[in-house]
């Protein structure tokens, strides 16, 4: 065969494979796609919560089959998209911060978990764990098998196949008072440190690691208090007087005492010590008797009390009694008041921070056993410490000569105890009744004055909208309501309402509008003058001209002739 004919056929074979080898890859690269949408649907979201125990870890080994078995072909880049987007947006952020400046994207997959684990895992101790196991305990709502599966889930979380100094250790952390935090603190330190360096912890062992913490802590203690006393504090002089030095020679002459010598004070650098402060508003700057809200009753500030108060979180009193056997301290008489059951008379220890009536089991016997009600509750004394009820139950007692009801609880003690309830029922019946909102007498009503009476020209706060500036218009006051008036202003073409802060009395128009009325008036008064004085005028000109008439007729009734003047006289008066 010829050597061109092999070299052909060799071509054609290499590239009928090819073309194989291409038809071969498709069918595979689909499978990975349809793969991987496959997993993105059957693999849940991750969101972290460890309240309900939902870590990393569980969601890992709930779903780990996914990615080594169905996602055991798929290639390393895949897995890691595929984890990462199952993360939840909250999650994502927080472990893409962490492993800055490393891409997510970029990491292995076995790298990627070991660092999910380690960030959303329960970082608590086991101490806390176990004491946490230690106290749970099954709600009214929650059912009982459910209640054991949480039991057995939490045991195994805190690991609490505990040894015999383990679980003394646990006694003794969980026992400390709530004061000693910072013991707490030492004692769980040491524990976890030796327990993850694998040596056996001994309850002595931490007692030990606690003592010396504590002599630590009171040796300092006693070195700041050594070196407070010894440091001197430093006051900056003021009014300070300059002593003369005596010499020997004089002093020995003259036998005189050195009188210190005043200076004037530097009084640019002085400071003033006292700082005002108001009681009535509790503004600084002034004294109460120069506060300008005094005066004002609408103005009526909220009280700045001090911080210092004795009695802010201070834990509520409660019946405390001393032991002491010495009789070193002298006791005081408990406040008791006399509580009637029918004819029997028992005295009960006042209380007023006990929300409860107690009486014990010798009272409850006494008044005859009275049937006792179950409650679901328990009392708490001074320091928590829990009062088991046994039952209460209802009775009609007489207290200051009055009948009232109350309920009592039936405590196993030795002391019974008339508390705030019982307080309560007696108080309102002493209390006086109420007088009713309008009494028969007459009230006292004071008659406040308009400030601003109907027409009065005043001034208006007005706020301009284009410009924002506050500007005072002229207007005439129209009629009072109940916290404001109605104003009408000219240049806004309206009626407007403000209220007592928002309007000024226009002093000068006021006075031209009263000279206006006072001018009007003086106009009409002397219209009036002019038309009494013309009517008078008249009546006196007819009653001289009957005078004269009457005498005329009587002159020629008696003969005599008139002179011709007279007659004169009488022609002008007619004319």
């Amino acid at each position: 065969m010829d050597a061109k004919v092999l070299e052909k056929l060799l071509k054609a074979q290499q590239e009928h494979f090819e073309k194989m080898l291409v038809r071969l890859l498709k069918p595979s690269e689909m499978n990975d796609t349809e793969l991987y949408s496959k997993l993105v649907g059957m693999i849940g979201e991750f969101v972290f919560d460890l309240t309900s125990g939902m870590t990393f870890e569980s969601w890992l080994g709930r779903h780990r089959s996914y990615f080594e078995e169905e996602g055991k072909t798929l290639p390393e880049s895949s897995k890691v998209r595929l984890l990462l987007s199952k993360l939840g947006p909250e999650e994502y952020a927080q472990i893409e911060r962490k492993m800055l400046p490393t891409k997510l994207s970029e990491m292995k997959f076995d790298e990627l978990c070991n660092e999910l684990v380690k960030e959303f895992s329960d970082h608590r101790s086991k101490l806390l764990k176990r004491f946490e196991a230690l106290n749970v305990k099954c709600s009214a709502l929650q059912d009982i098998v459910e209640f054991g599966n949480v039991v057995n889930a939490q045991c195994e979380r805190a690991e609490m196949a505990l040894s015999i100094e383990e679980l003394k250790i646990l006694i003794f952390i969980s026992g400390m008072p709530s004061d000693a935090t910072s013991v707490r603190q030492v004692a769980m330190k040491s524990v976890e440190n030796k327990s993850e360096k694998g040596h056996a912890v001994t309850l002595k062992e931490v007692i030990e690691e606690c003592r010396a913490y504590m002599a630590n802590k009171s040796e300092a203690l006693y070195l700041v208090k050594e070196k407070m006393s010894e440091v001197k504090k430093e006051v900056p002089e003021v009014n300070t007087v300059e002593k003369v030095k005596c010499w020997k020679d004089s002093e020995s002459e003259n036998r005189f005492e050195c009188k210190p010598k005043w200076t004037k004070p530097n009084v640019k650098y002085q400071q003033n010590v006292i700082e005002k402060k108001c009681s009535h508003c509790g503004r600084f700057g002034h004294w109460r008797m120069h506060c300008k809200f005094l005066n004002d009753k609408q103005y009526q500030p909220k009280r700045q009390w001090s911080d210092n108060n004795n009695h802010s979180g201070s834990p509520h009193c409660a019946i405390l009694d001393i032991f002491d056997p010495m009789q070193s301290v002298e006791k005081e008489e408990w406040i008791k008041q006399k509580v009637k059951f029918g004819e029997l008379d028992i005295e009960m220890i006042v209380d007023t921070a006990s929300q409860i009536n107690v009486v014990n089991k010798e009272v409850w016997k006494s008044i005859g056993q009275p049937k006792i009600e179950k409650v679901n509750y328990s009392g708490i004394g001074l320091g928590d410490n829990k009062v088991e009820i046994e039952g209460k139950f209802k009775s009609k007692v007489k207290v200051k000569d009055k009948d009232v009801f109350m309920e009592f609880h039936l405590v196993n003690s030795e002391v019974s105890i008339l508390g705030l309830p019982g307080l309560k029922e007696v108080s309102v019946l002493s209390q006086k009744p109420k007088y009713k909102k309008w009494s028969e007498k007459k009230a006292n009503f004071k008659i406040q004055k308009n400030a601003f009476p109907n027409g009065t020209k005043v001034k208006v706060k007005n706020t301009n909208k284009r410009s924002g500036k506050i500007e005072w218009l002229k207007g005439e006051i129209v009629r009072k309501t109940d916290n404001a008036w109605k104003i009408k202003v000219p240049v806004l073409k309206s009626i407007v309402t403000r209220s007592f802060k928002e309007i000024r009395r226009d002093e000068w128009s006021n006075k031209k509008k009263l000279l206006n009325e006072d001018i009007k008036r003086m106009n009409i008064s002397e219209e009036t003058i002019v038309s009494e004085s013309s009517v008078t005028s008249s009546s006196v000109n007819s009653v001289d001209k009957s005078k004269k008439i009457k005498a005329k007729t009587q002159d020629t009734y008696n003969g005599n002739k008139p002179k011709m003047k007279d007659v004169e006289d009488d022609k002008n008066m007619e004319t």
